[in-house]
């Protein structure tokens, strides 16, 4: 690998172009060679996962059902992260079966493909700005009675108590994907809701595709429920628990990986993302999901390279590079104000 220099001028904002040109021919190209292999480990944890909904449905031991959905959910967090990767087409190139493994995969988590892809990959990804990300959070000019409500319930801040379950337990998860759904399937282009911090043009085609992909998450949902018989008490065992943990692992990312660098008028993944340092194993099992300074550079590069990249920006750019542990992002998450004021270019500077 060749050996980067230390580059010049590195005070304040950079745009994501200059770190690319920087890296141009130091970042080896088989680093973003598409793994259509790294399936396995999603029919691996779909496999573990069925495994565990079949016991469920047929014990009437609750000690037996707890520990199975404890187990399916670490399994559905790490297969929500993996449909994350494939949504960057890391594994899969754009074609009939990405789009199946997809619609599968977050038909599971009851989030619209095509929903993600216009919220995450072009609005959270491809935003030359913050102003319009949809995972940031409320700015003092945001301020109103809606979102002081919204914030005490499901956004972590020194104002919140540190035992809220809903923040803990991945409620906001669902709380936010119906908001966006609701404004993507009802809503009205060019007028944002205040609970919103992204209100994407959603075209008619796209609309369209979500409200059918909409229906087949119902129904797939449907369809698990009637092979439990209907029984609501296997039903919360076997899906909903899952289901639960999945998104509180989700949401621990997205809290710690934006919710430290306030609202900014600059795309400087350096300065408005934050990398977390996890266990090996851990890191591995969620696709390496904590280089997210990684992932804002190169979207597209298979996350089993992150680690070596991680390496290489540290060498390259020193303390720019931030990395933080959970139990420290955590801290400074419940010191946070409820609202932030954006950065500019001139206040970096």
């Amino acid at each position: 690998m060749t050996v980067a220099t230390q580059p010049p001028d590195m005070d304040g904002p950079r745009p994501r172009s200059a770190y690319l040109e920087e890296l141009r021919g130091v970042v080896p190209a088989h680093w973003f060679k598409r793994q259509p292999r790294r399936l396995w480990y999603a029919a691996a944890n779909l496999s573990v996962m069925a495994a565990c909904f079949a016991v469920i449905s047929q014990t009437a031991n609750d000690l037996v059902c707890a520990l199975l959905a404890l187990i399916s959910g670490l399994c559905f967090g790490s297969l929500s992260l993996q449909a994350h990767d494939i949504s960057h087409g890391s594994v899969l190139g754009r074609g009939r079966l990405r789009h199946a493994v997809e619609l599968l995969l977050w038909s599971l988590a009851l989030f619209p493909p095509t929903m993600w892809h216009v919220l995450h990959n072009k609005y959270h990804h491809g935003n030359p700005t913050l102003d319009k990300d949809p995972d940031r959070r409320f700015t003092l000019g945001e301020r109103s009675a809606a979102t002081t409500i919204y914030s005490a319930l499901f956004l972590p801040s020194r104002l919140n108590t540190k035992l809220n379950p809903i923040v803990l337990f991945g409620g906001v998860y669902l709380v936010h994907v119906t908001k966006n759904l609701s404004f993507a399937l009802f809503g009205r282009s060019g007028r944002r809701p205040r609970l919103l911090t992204s209100a994407p043009a959603y075209t008619p085609s796209e609309r369209r595709r979500i409200a059918w992909e909409t229906l087949v998450g119902l129904t797939l949902h449907l369809l698990l429920f009637w092979l439990l018989d209907f029984e609501v008490e296997r039903w919360l065992w076997a899906v909903i628990a899952p289901s639960m943990l999945a998104a509180a692992v989700l949401i621990n990312y997205v809290f710690l990986q934006h919710s430290l660098a306030p609202p900014a008028d600059f795309d400087d993944p350096m300065l408005n993302a934050t990398s977390l340092e996890v266990p090996a194993a851990l890191d591995g099992f969620h696709h390496h999901i904590s280089h997210h300074i990684e992932h804002h550079l190169f979207p597209a590069m298979s996350s089993n390279f992150y680690p070596q990249l991680r390496e290489l920006l540290r060498e390259r750019y020193g303390s720019r590079y931030r990395t933080t542990s959970c139990v420290e992002a955590w801290r400074q998450l419940w010191h946070l104000e409820m609202y932030i004021e954006r950065r500019s270019v001139v206040d970096e500077g």
